[in-house]
């Protein structure tokens, strides 16, 4: 059966950024009191997760990821315009602090407003390009469909031209949430869950 663009582009706006996905294993948050020393605080911890996103360092994340959480890209699909994708996303991303945090020995908050690339827009946008002119033109004139391997790559250099063409015309979206860090390991770590990976992909998650 023949794939159509939309099924290319499925859950670009997602949490997940059509691919980018929150590998947990064992998350269970542990409050064990534990004896504070010398470490970044966790407005300094927050500060430097946002750094190496917005710098594409998505390994370095993890090390401010509490428990065996991991902040991993996994392309699911057969085509290569994802880390285009994601760079461009993150390159789009700010967070400003709200209020004061607030912290006890073992876990603290921080309220912040985040501000990201509207994902959904940016999906519409190239969808709808994509399916009206430059899809049809590619097809009828190589004779072959999206499922054939020796497509992909046309496809794939299309997209990633969408995505710069429309990145501006999408705009952005913000979102206020408070993030959640454990003291563990004698250092805060931030407790990624949906409510921060979908406003760190430009989710509506009020």
């Amino acid at each position: 059966m023949k794939k159509q663009i939309p099924d290319i582009l499925r859950g670009i706006a997602a949490a997940a950024a059509a691919g980018a996905v929150l590998l947990c294993s064992g998350c269970g948050l542990g409050f064990n009191t534990m004896i504070m020393t010398d470490t970044d605080p966790p407005e300094a911890v927050l500060a430097q997760f946002f750094d190496a996103l917005q710098a594409g360092d998505y390994a370095a994340c993890d090390q401010w990821l509490a428990d065996n959480e991991r902040f991993t890209v996994v392309d699911n699909t057969e085509y290569d315009f994802l880390g285009e994708l994601m760079d461009t996303a993150m390159s789009r991303l700010d967070y400003a602090p709200l209020e004061e945090i607030e912290y006890d020995a073992t876990n603290a908050e921080q309220p912040i407003r985040v501000t990201a690339l509207n994902t959904a827009r940016l999906s519409e946008l190239i969808a709808e390009n994509y399916v009206n002119t430059e899809y049809s033109y590619l097809i009828e004139n190589n004779k072959r469909t999206v499922d054939d391997e020796s497509n992909h790559d046309d496809v794939s250099n299309i997209i990633k031209r969408e995505i710069e063409t429309y990145t501006e015309a999408a705009g952005t979206v913000q979102n206020e949430i408070t993030v959640h860090f454990v003291y563990k390991d004698n250092g805060w770590k931030i407790v990624m869950n949906t409510e921060l990976i979908g406003a760190i992909f430009g989710d509506d998650v009020k």
